[in-house]
């Protein structure tokens, strides 16, 4: 069975529009199932933030705890989190 579960990780300073449409549109498409919102550091004050809070549980964690518990490619994942540069939170 699978779980009624979506999880969205992001690690920008900024929350664009598409990112809020991409939850907004999983919620609409699975009203019933639990959204997370895994972040690091919220960015506070966003409009497009502020219209997906009462869509979604925020947990905040760094994004590359969330990425080293995935199942056999974890340790790849934080590798590849790593080697994007940190000036560039939305390609990490």
């Amino acid at each position: 069975m699978i779980p009624k579960k979506i999880h969205f990780v992001w690690s920008g300073k900024d929350f664009p529009y598409p990112f809020a449409l991409a939850v907004k549109s999983a919620v609409f498409r699975h009203p019933d199932w639990r959204v997370f919102l895994h972040v690091w550091e919220e960015p506070l004050g966003n409009p497009h933030w502020n219209s997906i809070l009462p869509l979604v549980e925020v947990i905040r964690r760094d994004p590359e705890s969330v990425l080293s518990e995935t199942p056999k490619v974890g340790e790849k994942l934080v590798a590849l989190h790593r080697a994007v540069s940190a000036t560039y939170p939305a390609g990490r």
